[in-house]
């Protein structure tokens, strides 16, 4: 085969020898392989396909799931999966508050030694506010992803609400006959 003489021809076989490397790919075989693997797209751990990430609870995710679940007493599948959702939703909406805090406390300057220690903790957490609104996109793409979240949750309460309403309007009715003779009125 000759060597592409053109860019769209050099793009072509590159991303027909990339297909062909794909294809033999099994992916990770161990399991350690497959948790990093799993991680592999990880930036924020907004938008996380699993709920609890290396360095969080488990057992606080799950008493989470478990005050919600006895809060909305979901039955069925709809309503247990809408109560999930509201539940990982929150999670990340915590999440989300922990990196806030994280990223303020780590812009907030310390006090040098001649000044007193009295700095208004308000025009503190200005300066640092300020600091992400300069040229980074952290504070637009973190309060997007909150926004996001937040309303997750919202849509996710409102379906439970409106299905566990519908569930309870349509309860059976207790039905009561009563014979009466013919005769009597």
């Amino acid at each position: 085969m000759s060597a592409p003489t053109t860019n769209d021809e050099r793009r072509t076989m590159n991303a027909a020898t990339s297909r062909l490397n794909g294809a033999k790919s099994r992916g990770p075989i161990t399991p350690e392989g497959k948790a990093v693997c799993s991680m592999n797209a990880l930036r924020h751990g907004l938008t996380a396909s699993r709920p609890v990430l290396p360095g969080e609870s488990a057992e606080s995710f799950d008493q989470l799931l478990n005050d919600y679940l006895e809060e909305y007493k979901p039955l069925g599948r709809a309503e247990i999966d809408l109560v999930h959702r509201m539940v990982v939703s929150k999670w990340r909406e915590q999440r989300a508050w922990t990196i806030e805090t994280a990223a303020f406390t780590r812009h907030i300057a310390p006090p040098s030694s001649d000044e007193d220690n009295n700095i208004d903790p308000a025009a503190a957490l200005s300066a640092a506010f300020t600091s992400f609104t300069g040229d980074s996109r952290f504070l637009d793409c973190f309060y997007r992803h909150e926004n996001a979240i937040t309303r997750r949750f919202d849509r996710a309460l409102e379906r439970l609400l409106d299905l566990q309403e519908r569930r309870h309007a349509i309860q059976p009715r207790e039905l009561r006959v009563a014979w009466v003779n013919p005769g009597q009125t």
